[in-house]
């Protein structure tokens, strides 16, 4: 479908609807900006196939809309209701990929993405919320270019005018969202840890044994207090996926990673690591209640794809979640899975954390993870009532 706009006989607009991979790959192609030129074939590869998948599902509500200036390719955005996407804890509309030449451009393409998501019964819209989050993430980027690439967050141009256009078209910022360098090894708070818990790892195939009761976990545990969660059964194998691409390890009582790694604050917590017979995945150390063997916390951490799709040694983690069950939170638990988790990784090599998307409103988030760590990125997140 094709909207035309003609003001005179030199400009003609059109906003193309449009559902064809080879055209939403060639509108990419032109418009997305990537930090890195070596990552923008790979991302674009994987967006298309994500859209085209969305698209061919008959009950999946999305749209792709084209901005054409006398032919020209001018701009582009997503625009979908999710169904695992939440606002407050609430469904929203969302536009995503938002890309514009002139504010024009970006002001016609937000009027498409409100009537699609007012058809669908929606009052809000909020974005850019780039799906799916494994190459997109959360928010336009106002700071921290100079920090590297990381999957899982959203990335555009410094002084990108898409700020500027959508504060112009009656679009407020609502939600600010901060990323940081985890600078401390050691939290300190993990040594009041009580004797019920114990710590470890499992396998891929066990975590996804486990889907279930993360996913319940999570859904308890975040979803009331985030003001943009993408979350769900989903979002959880798009993990998993990410984790079967690395190597898994082997970790028992006489491994060089719990003997000799696990040194002087950090030595107390051998007593406390359940140690496993078969490999694991070592980027989500668990936190279980002995008793029950449920688990109360995880830290779900992605290793940096970009680094790998570069050639370049894995060293970057993105510490992208992080669950504490509701009656288990203070206790120590973060800290402890931040402890064992940190010298785990730096024993393969990864030697730099990120905590990410931290919701600025967040209180409780802050007071844990600031006093540890440094600002390296800031994302605003946009909004508009209909």
């Amino acid at each position: 479908m094709v909207i035309s706009l003609e003001k005179n006989a030199n400009l003609k607009l059109d906003i193309l609807d449009s559902k064809n991979p080879i055209q939403i790959k060639y509108a990419l192609n032109k418009l997305l900006f990537c930090p890195e030129v070596q990552l923008k074939s790979k991302i674009i590869n994987i967006l298309v196939k994500y859209l085209k998948n969305r698209l061919s599902e008959k009950d999946y509500p999305i749209k792709v809309f084209i901005a054409k200036l006398n032919n020209r390719i001018e701009g582009f955005v997503v625009s979908q209701i999710d169904p695992n996407y939440r606002t407050y804890g609430r469904k929203a509309g969302t536009f995503g990929w938002l890309l514009a030449t002139s504010e024009k451009i970006c002001n016609e393409l937000m009027l498409k993405c409100e009537e699609f998501v007012k058809k669908h019964g929606m009052r809000k819209i909020r974005g850019p919320i780039n799906l799916p989050k494994m190459i997109g993430g959360i928010g336009l980027q106002t700071e921290g270019f100079d920090a590297p690439m990381i999957n899982g967050i959203s990335f555009n141009k410094l002084n990108d005018p898409i700020l500027e256009y959508l504060q112009n078209i009656r679009y407020k910022i609502e939600s600010t969202y901060l990323c940081v360098h985890v600078t401390q090894e050691f939290w300190k708070k993990s040594k009041e840890l009580s004797s019920e818990y114990e710590f470890g790892y499992l396998s891929v195939n066990e975590l996804m044994k486990r889907k279930p009761e993360l996913i319940n976990l999570a859904r308890e545990s975040l979803l009331s207090i985030l003001a943009d969660a993408v979350g769900g059964s989903e979002r959880f194998d798009e993990m998993v996926k990410i984790y079967s691409k690395v190597p898994s390890v082997q970790l028992h009582s006489k491994s060089a990673e719990l003997n000799d790694c696990l040194h002087d604050e950090l030595n107390y917590l051998k007593s406390l690591i359940r140690v496993n017979k078969d490999k694991v995945n070592p980027w989500v150390p668990l936190a279980f209640e002995k008793e029950t063997n449920q688990i109360v916390g995880i830290i779900l951490c992605l290793p940096n794809l970009y680094q790998l799709w570069s050639g370049k040694p894995l060293t970057h983690g993105n510490v992208d979640t992080v669950i504490i069950k509701k009656e288990h939170s203070g206790k120590g638990i973060f800290s402890a899975l931040n402890n064992i988790g940190q010298v785990i990784l730096k024993s393969m090599g990864v030697n730099c954390f990120e905590g990410t998307t931290i919701w600025g409103n967040n209180t409780r988030a802050i007071e844990t993870i600031f006093p540890h760590s440094k600002i390296v990125r800031k994302h605003v997140v946009f909004q508009k009532r209909l």
